[in-house]
């Protein structure tokens, strides 16, 4: 049995079980996933695909996606010579990350469509795509942007749809991206030197803009470069 059937069979519990242990198993799986992570197994997108069932069966509300995230991340962090964003290291940057995992969860309370078929009917579509030489978003991110289009559409996105979705940016959306990651480096310098209010919510918009226009909030600090070092070598090796 695969990672995606594993994932996908993981909601079969009745829906509304509010029993105490409902929360303590996802966050219990989300960490296994995290140290799963953290040895190079690509597990991210298969975290979210796991949000989303548990989303669908009932386990998950928005409001769990603070609890998913950090059991995912510091299993992760346990597992790895790096250090992984927890609260306190960059705001704005785990702002960024918990949104992620957010909208898996939403997607998985659609009323109007099944969540899990989506995701599965995308991940083929990534496949399909990608063999046939069009550059795609890596596995998690081309996700994360399938859940945020369906959750903005009234009806079940159309393959078109999710291969639009799913594509890299064009050399437009690029360079406004490279803006934006531009000001948002000058703005955490400036925030970190004045610490004022303003300066705060001014980074976290920049932040907002940055994943809205489909880019990667950048490492700024010592521990979120050593990071991206570490993922962008398991990107290398196709494992993320």
């Amino acid at each position: 049995m695969n990672a995606m059937t594993l994932n996908m069979t993981a909601a079969t519990a009745s829906i509304g079980d509010n029993s105490a242990a409902r929360l303590d198993d996802t966050l219990a799986k989300m960490a296994a996933l995290g140290r799963a992570e953290a040895n190079g197994l690509g597990s991210r997108r298969d975290a979210g695909i796991f949000l989303t069932a548990e989303a669908f069966s009932g386990k998950l509300l928005e409001g769990d996606a603070d609890a998913a995230y950090d059991a995912y991340v510091t299993a992760q962090g346990k597992q790895t010579a790096a250090k992984h964003l927890i609260a306190g290291d960059n705001p704005a940057s785990r702002k960024a990350q918990v949104s992620k995992f957010r909208s898996f969860i939403k997607l998985g309370m659609l009323p109007q469509v099944d969540g899990r078929n989506v995701l599965a009917r995308s991940v083929a579509l990534i496949e399909q795509i990608a063999s046939a030489g069009t550059k795609v978003l890596s596995p998690f991110d081309a996700l994360k942007a399938v859940c945020t289009a369906q959750c903005d559409s009234d009806s079940e996105l159309t393959d078109e749809q999710i291969a639009a979705v799913v594509s890299k940016p064009e050399p437009a959306e690029k360079d406004n991206i490279a803006k934006l990651v531009a000001a948002y480096k000058s703005m955490h310098k400036m925030n970190a030197d004045m610490g004022y209010a303003g300066t705060d919510t001014a980074l976290q918009g920049i932040a907002d803009a940055i994943v809205e226009a489909g880019g990667e909030i950048p490492p700024v600090t010592k521990e979120e470069k050593k990071e991206a070092e570490a993922l962008a070598f398991l990107a290398k090796r196709g494992r993320i």
